[in-house]
């Protein structure tokens, strides 16, 4: 039989548990910071196809080119615009990429892309000659996405790096 006083845990028990559970609590800290990462850059690259869907969409709808611009640089922000080879009409609010995310490549002339009234990538946007339109997306820890878009088809399609 256990006598009254001897029942539960002793303090050293319970500082070894904590400090367990602290070194398991360190560890997973890195990994959730991947993930952290990983989601934002994610998240900005479906921002990017949902803008270029939305410019492609316009224009069929509408019968009139559509087009989305990215700032120079890769900074970040960009912008559906409408008769992208006239007024380049800005349509709605602008899109940024989340922090830290930054495009690291894009093949088009003038950061430009346009969809004509079929919905097809135009053929100017694209440089020297090319089928397929490129943007690449890249977050700090080296992490990539590639959004690519075909000039015949005007299809969009994300790919992880």
């Amino acid at each position: 039989m256990m006598k009254p006083n001897e029942s539960g845990f002793s303090f050293v028990e319970l500082m070894i548990v904590m400090v367990v559970i602290g070194i398991m609590a360190g560890l997973a800290v890195p990994s959730l910071n991947l993930v952290f990462k990983k989601d934002k850059l994610r998240t900005s690259t479906a921002t990017v196809t949902a803008s270029l869907y939305t410019a492609r969409m316009k224009a069929v709808n509408e019968a009139e080119p559509y087009g989305v611009q990215f700032d120079e640089g890769g900074s970040g922000n960009f912008y559906i615009i409408r008769d992208p080879e006239g007024a380049n009409e800005i349509r709605g609010a602008g899109y940024s990429l989340e922090s830290g995310i930054s495009i690291s490549e894009n093949n088009f002339e003038d950061w430009l892309v346009i969809f004509n009234e079929f919905g097809q990538l135009e053929k100017s946007c694209l440089t020297g000659g090319e089928m397929t339109g490129t943007i690449i997306i890249t977050n700090s820890s080296i992490d990539s996405t590639k959004v690519e878009l075909n000039y015949l088809t005007g299809r969009i399609r994300e790919r992880n790096l």
